[in-house]
């Protein structure tokens, strides 16, 4: 559960969620009222393919300071001293966007082709394993060192950390050229943590902002629970600092209504 902190606050994790998977099961407002839990099943078959070729775990991920419009109407933002003591790993760009979406050097980067970049397996057993070493070369595989590594990263490439929750591109690049690759964007230098574990939703969270669409139909989720249910939500949605109404009901705009509030915090 979120409570006061004192500024500045370090980045924290970040979770967009709200559209469907082609899996089926996905974290809807109704869903959530009832099991309030982010599970690694929510995952589409493509992220699934992904993390076999790169030879991730199965994993739940969030970003570093990013609220991805892509994932949906629903963002929830985390502490992010609790992963210290996850299971997990963290890598310094986006792991599914490593194959064909970010150019670096010695990668096909987005000269790949469609095809290929959506569809992980009809990659061939050469293109599998060039992915596979580009990411476990960068894979942080204990998460109680990710914090340090990370604020390096920020303290060398950055004068204010809210210039990389701006996505601004770093000041300097990496050793395999992808910060300043001109065909590169905020997903090539934006930290991921792949959690091997569920999670809970309300566990370490600082702020949650949903599309005025997403909050009625979880208000109203709440309502219809069973007399005298207990549930956690109540408490959280009575806190003004974690639980606001959103102005915006396009995704893009709660996303970037969360990244404006964190760059606040910093």
């Amino acid at each position: 559960m979120a409570e006061d902190f004192d500024k500045p606050r370090k980045v924290p994790l970040v979770r967009a969620e709200g559209f469907s998977y082609d899996t089926g099961q996905h974290p809807t407002p109704q869903r959530l009222a009832t099991d309030p839990r982010f599970l690694r099943s929510f995952k589409s078959t493509r992220t699934a393919v992904a993390e076999e070729v790169l030879g991730l775990d199965d994993s739940l991920y969030f970003y570093v300071g990013y609220a991805c419009p892509r994932f949906g109407d629903m963002v929830f933002v985390y502490d992010p001293a609790l992963s210290a003591n996850w299971t997990g790993s963290a890598t310094p760009f986006d792991t599914g966007g490593i194959i064909g979406y970010i150019h670096a050097n010695g990668l096909p980067g987005k000269d790949l082709g469609g095809e290929k970049c959506r569809h992980a397996a009809s990659l061939s057993d050469g293109e599998k394993a060039i992915f596979r070493e580009y990411v476990q070369a960068h894979r942080i595989v204990d998460l109680g060192t990710w914090q340090p590594k990370f604020d390096t990263f920020l303290a060398t490439h950055y004068d204010r950390a809210a210039d990389y929750v701006r996505a601004e591109r770093p000041k300097s690049d990496d050793p395999t050229g992808r910060h300043l690759h001109p065909r590169n964007d905020r997903e090539a230098w934006t930290w991921e943590i792949q959690a091997h574990r569920d999670h809970g939703v309300l566990d370490g969270l600082w702020l949650l902002r949903m599309s005025p669409e997403k909050e009625l139909i979880l208000r109203t989720a709440l309502e219809d629970l069973p007399e005298g249910a207990p549930s956690p939500w109540w408490q959280v949605i009575g806190d003004g600092n974690i639980f606001a109404p959103c102005s915006e009901s396009e995704s893009k705009g709660v996303c970037g209504e969360v990244e404006r509030v964190i760059q606040s915090w910093l």
